[in-house]
């Protein structure tokens, strides 16, 4: 008769067989584990207290950043077929001695996983993962690829998070100066005004041109005039 523990690594071996990325990595019960969540419950990369990858089985999850300021961001929405935890997969913890041993890395971003649906997670040791990359040489070529993938994705993320912010710091910024005027007289370089707002230069001239298009403002070189005041408004408030 079959062990409970053999019944469970069955489980485990069809479930990694389902992903792209960990097809043929070698998981059973004694170093990965299948969990179940419901809906609005919390998980991470960590399982146990150790640093662990995540396979969504099955069901969805919300992945949110907390910012120093405690806000949480939502930054993507992961379902069936997905992994979570591989982006810092060769982080502090990375045991392989390859660092300078008075080199600090940074931590890590701090990002919590909401479950939106009933959904099952298998979870696996980060050194598994690490052992195997160094062995299979297919498998390494999935997880650069897979990592690329989730790189552009979040440089792009955070382009957009970057240009709502932009957004209400400008509208701020204008609607604060206006006075009644009608228009702003900048006394800085648009590199400096840039500055000033703690905004990238592209992020200002971008969204400079979509306030243009919106016809809240003109640009008449260091004169800003205010056309539509609502529309900053609603900017404002968005960044609040």
């Amino acid at each position: 008769m079959r062990t409970m523990q053999s019944k469970t690594s069955d489980r485990i071996k069809t479930a990694a067989a389902s992903s792209v990325l960990l097809d043929g990595l070698e998981l059973n019960a004694s170093n990965a584990a299948l969990q179940s969540f419901r809906r609005g419950q919390l998980t991470s990369d960590s399982l146990g207290g150790k640093p662990a990858c995540g396979l969504i089985v099955s069901g969805c999850f919300d992945v949110y950043c907390v910012a120093v300021d405690g806000h949480e961001v939502c930054l993507n929405r992961l379902c069936a077929g997905d992994c979570f935890g591989i982006a810092n997969l060769f982080g502090a913890e990375d045991p392989s001695g390859d660092l300078d041993k008075g080199e600090d890395l940074e931590p890590g971003i701090n990002t919590v996983l909401k479950c939106r649906e009933r959904s099952t997670v298998l979870f696996f040791a980060k050194q598994v993962l690490r052992e195997a990359l160094t062995r299979d040489l297919r498998l390494a070529n999935r997880f650069l690829r897979l990592y690329s993938r989730k790189t552009g994705f979040l440089l792009q993320r955070i382009e957009q998070l970057s240009m709502h912010f932009a957004s209400g710091k400008l509208s701020g910024y204008l609607l604060e100066r206006e006075a009644g005027r009608q228009y702003v007289d900048l006394e800085v370089t648009k590199e400096e005004l840039a500055s000033q707002l703690g905004v990238s230069r592209a992020s200002l001239y971008r969204e400079l041109s979509r306030l243009k298009e919106l016809g809240a403002i003109v640009t008449e070189k260091q004169r800003i005039r205010i056309l539509n005041p609502q529309v900053l408004k609603q900017s404002a408030l968005q960044d609040g």
